[in-house]
């Protein structure tokens, strides 16, 4: 069930963006100092709260208390329906998008479990922020073995950053089929984290942040030519967004460090599932 605390919108027109394979629909705006969240237990996709793009084969069902994104092993690329002028049109996916969109600095994390997922599959789990001219994301990904040639066919899974202005950064072999993917926007930088097996936030990598009002997404895509043509299945649940009020962002922060109340109940949940 999603919460809104104290939200504030104003009318910020209407633009769309990719969001490193994530549809954003700019919408409204809500106030720094407010917070999101949902743990998605109403199995059913709030329109007032997201968005939900699919196109090319793949879904998102909410069930099970918790978003479920299937991309079919017959998937194929198609033009994008709520932006057709996006490219590849090789690529699809399917993803959720906040409606409102986020200013200043800000913490944002969803939980993930890998459902069904072969080895070298070609896909990408991904969670983003942007706007229709900037976009950063943390992506866990399988690389198959029509991926770019510096990481064909690497198996095990892989954690990176990357945006529309700088390209991939913080590449790492991680192990994890379940945990959590963390951004947290501070000025002009965003920092990248995934929870570690030691349940510890481990820092991939920082990146130039997009600036302004941003939308926030996640889901999974993949494109033709490196999708292995296998079933993929993610589950998302406990996203949260709040304001990040710690005065700097250490390499490796705590549990703790800068995250409010819903950010440790959503880390709690996670952690009692395992």
């Amino acid at each position: 069930m999603g919460e809104n605390m104290d939200v504030s919108r104003s009318n910020a027109g209407v633009s769309k963006a990719l969001l490193v394979g994530l549809l954003a629909m700019p919408y409204c705006a809500v106030n720094a100092a407010t917070y999101f969240s949902d743990n998605f237990n109403d199995n059913y996709t709030d329109t007032n709260l997201w968005v939900n793009a699919h196109y090319g084969g793949p879904t998102a069902t909410e069930q099970n208390g918790r978003v479920e994104f299937v991309i079919p092993a017959d998937s194929q690329g198609a033009p994008n329906p709520f932006d057709p002028a996006i490219t590849p049109l090789s690529q699809f996916g399917t993803s959720y998008t906040t409606i409102d969109t986020y200013a200043g600095n800000f913490d944002v994390s969803v939980d993930y479990s890998f459902l069904v997922w072969p080895e070298n599959n070609g896909v990408r789990f991904s969670l983003g922020i942007g706007t229709v001219s900037q976009n950063a994301a943390i992506q866990m990904v399988s690389f198959s073995s029509n991926d770019s040639a510096s990481w064909s066919g690497s198996t095990g899974n892989h954690i990176l950053m990357g945006s529309n202005t700088t390209g991939i950064e913080g590449l790492s072999a991680v192990s994890a089929q379940a945990g959590s993917l963390r951004l947290i926007r501070v000025g002009n930088s965003v920092y990248g984290y995934y929870l570690g097996q030691d349940n510890q936030w481990v820092q991939i990598a920082v990146i130039a942040a997009p600036s302004g009002e941003v939308k926030i997404g996640f889901g999974i895509f993949s494109e033709n030519g490196v999708f292995n043509d296998q079933a993929v299945s993610v589950a998302c649940d406990n996203f949260s967004v709040q304001s990040y009020t710690a005065s700097s962002v250490p390499d490796a922060p705590s549990i703790l460090e800068g995250m409010g109340v819903l950010s440790l109940l959503a880390f709690s949940r996670w952690k009692n599932r395992q």
